[in-house]
């Protein structure tokens, strides 16, 4: 949030949430181009992999407008906001006439994917909104210094909780950070949470104080915890993810859809 570094600058266009994601409105004045840079772009390359397929499929637009996409004998391409066509390029896609119509099965994989560089990147959108006085409230020191190093946590995470959010994908991104305001006994709820709608998905997740356990580490404590609050809906909407895994895996989605019809969002 701030630097007495005489050799940091500032002169670069900072996205406090990706850009990728849609984000066209929410831009931060107190972000070196060091953090905007080497860091954002080491993180965004695992969300990128993780949403990219997605981002297509839901015809978001980003920074060099839509994204196409080329997997398993399948080119899909946004021919206009909300609208993808789905062309297939390989006799070797799943097809069927099932149901009266004739459909396609297939998947599409974003790439490399390193779990908690995506949460690293997650809590980073959500402290970037914070003001400089609610900042320093906190004691995000290690949480900071947890995101911008290349490092990774063996255990201690909590879970994040997605659902399918309730606002069309060509709207901009939304965050929100929730700060509890006195001590709860039992430690029901988290000093910090925020909420994070992308993609047409909402993200409920925990900002992790890494010298602090996590509140939200089960599924069972997201449930009580989702039930005793009760603004972000019932805790049978959601899904929980245990995004701690510092190792490469695949990100995949799978689609079945109509052949020559285009997928409307």
């Amino acid at each position: 949030k701030s630097t007495k570094d005489p050799g940091t600058t500032f002169s670069n266009v900072a996205h406090a949430i990706s850009e990728f994601l849609g984000n066209k409105r929410l831009f931060l004045n107190d972000e070196c181009d060091q953090c905007n840079g080497k860091v954002i772009n080491r993180l965004e390359g695992s969300l990128v992999s993780y949403l990219g397929p997605l981002c297509t499929l839901l015809s978001v637009r980003g920074k060099k407008g839509f994204r196409s996409h080329s997997e398993s004998g399948v080119l899909a391409t946004v021919t206009s906001p909300g609208q993808v066509v789905l062309q297939i390029t390989s006799d070797k896609v799943q097809q069927s006439d099932k149901d009266g119509g004739l459909t396609m099965k297939f998947a599409m994989k974003g790439g490399n994917v390193v779990m908690q560089d995506i949460y690293k990147l997650l809590a980073k959108f959500a402290l970037s909104v914070l003001s400089t006085e609610e900042f320093c409230k906190g004691d995000f020191k290690n949480t900071c210094r947890w995101i911008s190093s290349c490092g990774y946590l063996d255990a201690g995470l909590p879970l994040v909780a997605s659902c399918v959010g309730k606002r069309r994908s060509s709207i901009n991104p939304r965050v929100c950070v929730y700060r509890r305001k006195s001590a709860v006994k039992g430690a029901r709820i988290p000093e910090y949470l925020c909420e994070l709608e992308i993609v047409a998905t909402r993200y409920l997740f925990e900002i992790p104080l890494i010298h602090k356990s996590a509140v939200l580490d089960t599924a069972e404590k997201w449930k009580s915890f989702l039930e005793e609050v009760g603004i972000f809906g019932g805790s049978d909407v959601y899904s929980f993810f245990d995004f701690s895994n510092d190792s490469n895996i695949f990100s995949r989605i799978s689609r079945t859809v109509a052949k020559h019809d285009s997928i409307r969002i």
